[in-house]
């Protein structure tokens, strides 16, 4: 019979290794995810900082305020403005860079699962498109 305190001990040697091999598991999903975003650990941390330090609020504001932008500039883009597209760069930047902040407060994964559907969506209407043009 195996003595108790020996197989606890082994039992907690394997936990252990268990939650070691998880953790790496976790970082390694944690920056698939984000390269998947365009955004390091960093870029996300601060972004979770610029929620801290602005509040909920000011950075609801900025969205809007950026996403506005961004129309702006696709106008300007669209009318054939000479200096439309270094403008309209940045401000996609500004927007990607805001939606950052904006993932964080109502949940990557919510966003994740929604933004999954609307790429399947988008894929069989372009599919069906394709599809039309052939013929």
């Amino acid at each position: 019979m195996p003595d108790p305190l020996e197989q606890l001990t082994r039992d907690l040697a394997e936990a252990r290794d268990t939650i070691t091999a998880l953790r790496g598991h976790l970082a390694s999903s944690r920056e698939r995810v984000g390269q998947l975003m365009g955004t390091t650990d960093e870029e996300r941390k601060i972004s979770c900082n610029a929620l801290s330090v602005y509040g909920v609020s000011e950075q609801l504001q900025r969205g809007m305020e950026e996403c506005c932008e961004l129309g702006v500039a696709i106008s300007h883009y669209l009318r054939g403005r000479e200096d439309s597209v270094p403008k309209l760069a940045e401000e996609i930047a500004d927007v990607e860079l805001v939606c950052v902040s904006l993932r964080q407060l109502v949940g990557g994964s919510r966003v994740d699962a929604i933004k999954a559907t609307k790429w399947e969506r988008l894929r069989e209407r372009v599919a069906e498109m394709l599809k039309h043009r052939a013929h």
